[in-house]
């Protein structure tokens, strides 16, 4: 009893609570709205157009991931550096940049994704001519994902409040655009185009309440502050970026090796395993962000072994928190998965119940990735996710065609684990030579 009380009473936690109860707020109702999306999109297109839809909106993704540079990671290292040091003509120029990298890549990978379409469409993705067409109107939404630089405003001055609404709105328009879809009995074209504007609002939204959060703070007249240290940061983002690239196996690809290897069928039904995996990712995701920008602070405070802890209990305790939640859904999953998605779905429930432990045994060490980036260890997190993915996507192709969707699974598995072990050593390493540096030259 003593020991619960005294893991919350830790200040930091309290507040990495505070923030991520109110991402959780948002993520729980937007997950419901989307779950309940997801019936009538699975019931109207059937399992096969489905699936076409998930590989199409996927492609996106993937151009987006690669092309499109994220560059909120780098803002919030910097930016919370910058105001600590109240130098705010600073901050305002890393805002300037976030937004100039942020536009430019946007136009960069929305340009990719229509040309590269039309080789990838037909020989890769298997998709028709009409197919094809769908995936080139579907990359115009690629120019909204201006979202880096907002969000790294919004996690900076902790209005995670202002995520949870931006979520459940779009949620609600993707609900409410496929019930009446459904009620119309509208085709693949009348999905896709709610798909779109579900999403085209959701990163308007996340634009304005950024830059509303600038303006009360005072942060105005930004474009016309100098960038310092401009090719430092745009180094970080690279690295960064190249992190976000190189975890498209485990994020996006999977479909993709899904639809190649299996069926486009078999989509539908991974697709719809991932979505209830989400329950976890909905419940971790706001740890993940919230305590990015206290890791930041702890590292810049030059308390490694605290940060490593914090990381640690954190990650224990939601894992913990998740685990009754998860034997509840895995116990039912042959009814439900029946009611609401068919037999179909339903007979592969055991393949559902070993993703559904896989990713809650990845929710205990969730923190040591945000960790890994505020130590600075961007370098070598390329390294590893380098590697590990080149393991997931042999060990999925080769498992996939073995044992179909289990192997994917497995491979998922094989991939998540190798890349923990491998950062905890680095991260434990890391923290010994900056403790021993610090001994040295106090001597």
């Amino acid at each position: 009893m003593n020991f619960i009380k005294k893991i919350f009473n830790d200040g930091l936690l309290k507040k990495l609570l505070k923030n991520a109860s109110v991402l959780l707020s948002g993520n729980i109702v937007s997950q419901v709205i989307g779950m309940i999306t997801l019936v009538f999109s699975t019931r109207l297109l059937g399992p096969e157009l489905f699936g076409v839809l998930v590989v199409i909106q996927t492609y996106i993704l993937i151009v987006d991931s690669i092309v499109n540079f994220q560059s909120w990671q780098a803002l919030i290292k910097f930016g919370v550096e910058a105001l600590e040091k109240t130098d705010q003509e600073k901050f305002k120029g890393y805002i300037k940049f976030g937004t100039i990298l942020d536009v430019s890549t946007a136009i960069i990978a929305t340009l990719i994704a229509i040309v590269s379409i039309q080789f990838v469409g037909p020989l890769v993705l298997g998709l028709n001519s009409e197919q094809t067409l769908m995936a080139s109107v579907y990359s115009l939404t690629i120019l909204f994902h201006l979202s880096g630089t907002p969000t790294a405003v919004l996690r900076i001055y902790n209005k995670f409040k202002m995520f949870a609404y931006q979520q459940v709105i779009s949620a609600l328009i993707r609900l409410i655009g496929i019930i009446i879809a459904t009620l119309i009995g509208a085709d693949l074209w009348a999905v896709l185009m709610v798909w779109m504007l579900s999403e085209v609002v959701g990163h308007i939204i996340l634009l304005v309440l950024g830059h509303l959060v600038l303006h009360t703070k005072d942060i105005r007249k930004w474009w016309s502050s100098p960038i310092v240290n401009g090719k430092e940061i745009f180094k970080f983002t690279c690295w960064t970026n190249l992190t976000s690239m190189l975890d498209v196996p485990v994020k996006q690809l999977d479909i993709i090796m899904v639809s190649t290897v299996i069926s486009f069928e078999a989509v539908s039904i991974y697709k719809v395993f991932k979505q209830v995996s989400n329950v976890i990712g909905k419940v971790a995701d706001p740890i993940f962000q919230a305590i990015y920008p206290q890791l930041v602070q702890l590292i810049t405070a030059k308390k490694y072994k605290r940060s490593l802890k914090f990381s640690l209990k954190s990650g224990f305790i939601i894992s913990a928190i998740l685990t009754p939640i998860i034997i509840i859904i895995v116990s039912l999953s042959p009814i439900w998965l029946d009611i609401l998605f068919g037999e179909l779905y339903a007979s592969a429930w055991h393949i559902l119940a070993i993703y559904l432990t896989l990713r809650l045994l990845s929710v205990a060490f969730i923190c040591i990735h945000p960790l890994f980036i505020a130590m600075g260890l961007v370098k070598k997190n390329v390294l590893i996710l380098f590697f590990t993915n080149l393991i997931y996507i042999g060990a999925a192709l080769l498992l996939g065609a073995v044992y179909g969707l289990l192997g994917i699974v497995l491979a998922y598995g094989i991939q998540f684990l190798s890349v923990v072990i491998w950062k905890l050593y680095y991260i434990f390493k890391d923290i010994q030579e900056k403790n021993n540096y610090v001994f040295e030259h106090l001597k």
